[in-house]
């Protein structure tokens, strides 16, 4: 019966017992990056691991789901930990659809750490360039994200502008300071990150102003045929249509 027997026990301070730590409860990536979700468990030296597995709960009122059963993640997780004390998670080529709260759940003969403890929530972010206003009617641009980047202290941001890369040392920071009436800052601008060639935000136009490049003007004429006109005459001036600039005499 003992083998059946299925229980979550929580670390008493002081004791060897079953427990796993998340050193971050959330984490903020970039879309199309690599992120590692830090872990450690333990478990009793008179036991023996049967077997530990790594779950996604997108919604709290839902069971979570084995990753590994899940075909979108095929070849984009690989497990960094061991059979000891590490249980990091590692994911690749990261999507939005890929955030979600992430949890990690092992067994031995007896004894089981479920997933009803909180884990790691993982959120995905693309790029954005937003714009404020600066001093002296100059407009600053930045390269943000929907949420505080967890890493981001080896980023390298890339600027664009009209397609073409902006090589300034200045545009290496995440943010620029423009003045939308200078004919040479004006253009369409675009962010990214160094390294990161799929990951692009959509384009913010500065300074620029739609311009209309070409009117077509129509004209409907119209001609009043008198009621004594033979039916014949009528006929033949509707088969052939006037063309722009032809005189008509009735």
């Amino acid at each position: 019966l003992l083998n059946f027997y299925k229980v979550i026990l929580p670390c008493v301070l002081g004791r060897q017992c079953f427990n796993v730590t998340y050193t971050r409860q959330s984490i903020c990536a970039l879309k199309g990056s690599v992120v590692d979700l830090p872990c450690k468990y333990q478990y009793p030296n008179n036991k023996k691991l049967s077997w530990s597995n790594w779950y996604i709960q997108e919604k709290h009122d839902e069971a979570p789901t084995n990753l590994g059963s899940l075909p979108e993640y095929s070849g984009r997780v690989k497990y960094l930990g061991d059979n000891v004390s590490n249980c990091t998670l590692r994911i690749t080529d990261l999507r939005e659809t890929d955030s979600a709260e992430y949890k990690f759940r092992f067994k031995t003969r007896n004894t089981e750490w479920g997933y009803s403890f909180p884990g790691t929530t993982l959120t995905v972010t693309d790029l954005q360039v937003k714009v404020t206003p600066g001093k002296r009617k100059t407009k600053t641009l930045t390269c943000s994200t929907s949420c505080p980047l967890t890493d981001n202290s080896n980023l390298t941001y890339v600027w664009y502008k009209n397609g073409q890369h902006l090589t300034h040392q200045k545009t290496v920071t995440s943010y620029l300071i423009l003045d939308p009436d200078s004919t040479e800052d004006r253009g369409r601008y675009s962010c990214g990150v160094k390294g990161l060639t799929n990951v692009l935000s959509p384009e913010l136009s500065l300074g620029e102003q739609s311009v209309t490049t070409g009117t077509v003007v129509g004209i409907t004429l119209v001609v009043f045929i008198e009621h004594t006109i033979e039916t014949k005459g009528v006929h033949e001036i509707l088969a052939n249509p006037l063309e722009c600039g032809q005189e008509f005499y009735v």
